[in-house]
């Protein structure tokens, strides 16, 4: 250990210049990586937050247009079905008619309610009021059709039923059609 520090204490002044030139050309060297690599890993970490945000913004825009058509196809339903029972309170058609093409159109003409739900609950949350109020006018229609079901049953098809029928088919056509305008506005602005 004393040859050691006799060696170094006998080294030229040049030489601790050099050797401390080098150390320092090294931690230089080494924090500028480090500088490097920390800015490089900012950068990566505000491009993934970005493509996350882009990803999830893609995903709601194809749940709305899912959505849109899921409605689209829910709402026309509705108005085949309106039309087959304004036949039925006109007398033209009678109830067993009106459910032999209900039967007939089958599957293919009904919507996955469910999953109209689940979007609506995840992905839509900004029209769900205007779905309420679709939905509250579909259980006033079924109030009318019910009132009008039970009067048919007893032998009496009152045809006072109509109008209010009528009214609320062609109100929960508009509300349909607003909620359809306001799908395809925040599908679009997405």
């Amino acid at each position: 250990m004393s040859q050691l520090l006799q060696n170094l204490s006998s080294a030229p002044s040049e030489a601790w210049v050099g050797l401390i030139g080098v150390i320092i050309g090294a931690l230089l060297s080494t924090f500028g990586v480090w500088l490097t690599n920390r800015t490089s890993l900012k950068q990566l970490k505000i491009q993934l937050s970005h493509q996350k945000e882009e990803d999830k913004i893609s995903i709601k825009r194809e749940r709305l247009e899912e959505l849109y058509i899921l409605t689209d196809k829910w709402l026309g339903g509705f108005t085949n079905q309106f039309l087959r029972l304004t036949l039925v309170m006109n007398g033209k058609i009678d109830y067993n008619q009106y459910l032999d093409t209900v039967v007939k159109e089958g599957k293919s003409s009904q919507v996955a309610f469910e999953r109209l739900k689940m979007i609506l609950d995840i992905y839509g949350q900004e029209v769900k009021d205007d779905f309420k109020s679709i939905f509250d006018c579909r259980d006033e229609i079924n109030n009318i059709i019910s009132k009008h079901k039970e009067r048919y049953r007893d032998g009496v098809n009152d045809s006072s039923y109509l109008e209010p029928f009528t009214t609320k088919s062609l109100e929960i056509v508009k509300l349909g059609e607003l909620v359809l305008e306001k799908i395809a506005f925040l599908s679009r602005g997405m």
